[in-house]
């Protein structure tokens, strides 16, 4: 799995909703695991000073925060061979291996009008990230109907 699919398996794991509910539908195993997931991750960003970024995302969780997260994890794990093992040892035994993600307009750079008109994504089963419509810029951007169903 590379670097990328790997960390946004981990982020989606890490802000699940399954640990917003306080893992209370979990098994013991798997928040063990779980815990070995985040102090694997806090503890990387720890090491390098940057835990700003996680209690950021952990108190506002909104999609800037945890793609800031998601990016510095990216890199830790392009950089660190045995992290990324390790990461992806965890994230595989949790299921987040068989991550589905779909991306859809995605990193454009346009220098008109960007003009979007009913996009739709769908995804069946568990694990699916879904990405549409961003970092793109443009001078201006015209947006229709847009919906992801998973």
């Amino acid at each position: 799995m590379d670097p990328a699919t790997l960390a946004v398996a981990a982020a989606a794991l890490l802000f699940g909703e399954a640990l917003k509910e306080g893992g209370k539908h979990l098994g013991q195993s798997t928040v063990e695991i779980m815990s070995q997931l985040i102090q694997a991750i806090r503890g990387k960003f720890q090491a390098q000073q940057v835990e700003g970024l996680l209690n950021r995302a952990e108190q506002d969780p909104t999609e800037r925060n945890r793609q800031k997260v998601t990016d510095e994890l990216e890199a830790y794990l392009t950089e660190d061979p045995e992290f990324a093992a390790k990461i992806k040892a965890l994230v595989d035994h949790l299921g987040g291996g068989d991550l589905k993600r779909q991306q859809m307009a995605t990193d454009l750079e346009v220098k008109g009008t960007l003009t979007a008109k009913s996009m739709t994504q769908t995804a069946t089963g568990d694990n699916v990230d879904q990405e549409m419509l961003s970092r793109v810029k443009a001078k201006n951007i015209d947006i229709g109907d847009m919906s992801q169903n998973a």
